[in-house]
């Protein structure tokens, strides 16, 4: 902008303008997800300048960001293996982001697999949302064990002290209570022994 216009002026020190390209730069992002380049139209102080941004430079600039994930996707991996699990069927991409087509370019090169997208917009929330409804069964089950065992403080309860048939009880009303199905080995109701 500075060298289209003349200006010494930094577009980066107005609120207004940095928001303004805020919101382009997320519209341009979006755009080279099909197209090549893009052109951003940059106005501050009544001076405007177009700018190209290309898919090269845009790769370039985000560079370390994909590093980064395939460097946080190595370490999952990592803690896998620890548990047990030394290999995977599928990449699984999550979030907006994996819509840019470098993603799973950069993911398709570190570990030779197609990576699939699936909901990147809504992944993350279900996960979230099944993770909280795991920890509130988990606390009713902890709940319900504490009162089976006459303990007064569920937080001092130690969940393992209950036999298998009392555990197998109390997770069968969790269930029920929740419209959820237990099923044969303990599956669909967190905290369940063997799921």
């Amino acid at each position: 902008w500075q060298r289209e216009t003349g200006s010494a002026d930094d577009p980066t020190d107005s609120l207004e303008t940095l928001e303004d390209l805020l919101l382009k730069a997320e519209v341009a992002k979006q755009t080279l997800t099909t197209r090549a380049q893009t052109d951003v139209r940059v106005v501050h102080n009544g001076l405007t300048a177009r700018v190209t941004l290309t898919r090269e430079k845009f790769d370039e600039l985000t560079q370390h960001l994909l590093d980064r994930t395939v460097e946080l996707t190595r370490q999952a991996l990592a803690e896998a293996a620890k548990r047990g699990y030394t290999r995977f069927d599928q990449l699984l991409l999550v979030g907006g982001a994996t819509r840019m087509p470098q993603v799973a370019a950069r993911m398709m090169e570190a570990f030779n697999t197609e990576p699939r997208v699936y909901e990147p917009d809504e992944a993350v929330a279900k996960g979230a949302a099944i993770y909280g409804q795991k920890l509130a069964l988990d606390e009713e089950i902890k709940i319900r064990i504490a009162a089976a065992l006459g303990v007064e403080d569920e937080a001092a309860v130690d969940v393992s002290a209950a036999d298998d048939t009392l555990m197998e009880q109390i997770q069968q009303q969790v269930a029920e209570a929740g419209g959820l199905q237990l099923g044969a080995e303990g599956r669909h109701v967190p905290g369940a022994q063997h799921g």
